[in-house]
């Protein structure tokens, strides 16, 4: 695994040993940051589930101002720690490490707001869906944001305020992409 653009472009980022995180892959993340944006410059964004904070570190190699980092997992909290010393990111970043439902009440109180989230919850749970609803619950999309949620099967997400934007089937990785509804 290795940040694949940006200031830290070619850095290897260390990866844990447990079988319970998923990392996304060098070309998931190609594909979402291709979506995403092209420019990430003095942007926020949270990395939900975040494992060793390959997404969220990515987005600082491009320019990110601030990446919040969730994980409830101490050992991988462990990893992303030392991925952020290894890009000297420390500075930029907050790692949370808390469940995500208890962490996005916490940001939500804290009035904090994201450019872009992203989200990787463990395939074999109702997270994504239960991810959508917290951040549309606790408002931490920016009004032009972007929240990606990797997941393996069709999410049904009924909900006014974000809509799909776009979604590719990757082998047993879906990428969703959701905005606010105009």
């Amino acid at each position: 695994m290795r940040v694949i653009a940006g200031i830290r472009r070619g850095f290897r980022l260390f990866v844990t040993k447990s079988s319970a995180t998923r990392p996304t892959t060098d070309s998931t993340k190609e594909f979402i940051f291709n979506v995403a944006a092209s420019s990430f410059e003095g942007c926020v964004v949270l990395d939900l589930f975040a494992g060793t904070g390959s997404l969220g570190i990515e987005a600082l190699s491009r320019g990110a101002a601030k990446a919040v980092f969730v994980e409830s997992s101490r050992d991988a909290c462990k990893v992303l720690i030392q991925n952020l010393k290894k890009c000297k990111f420390e500075s930029l970043a907050e790692v949370v490490v808390a469940p995500a439902d208890r962490a996005v009440k916490i940001l939500g109180r804290r009035n904090e707001t994201f450019d872009f989230i992203f989200a990787d919850p463990p395939y074999d749970s109702n997270l994504a869906v239960k991810t959508m609803e917290w951040v549309n619950m606790f408002q931490l999309l920016k009004k032009d944001g972007l929240l990606t949620v990797e997941h393996r099967d069709a999410i049904d997400f009924d909900n006014s305020a974000l809509s799909l934007v776009r979604s590719k089937k990757k082998g047993d990785t879906t990428v969703s992409f959701y905005a606010h509804g105009n």
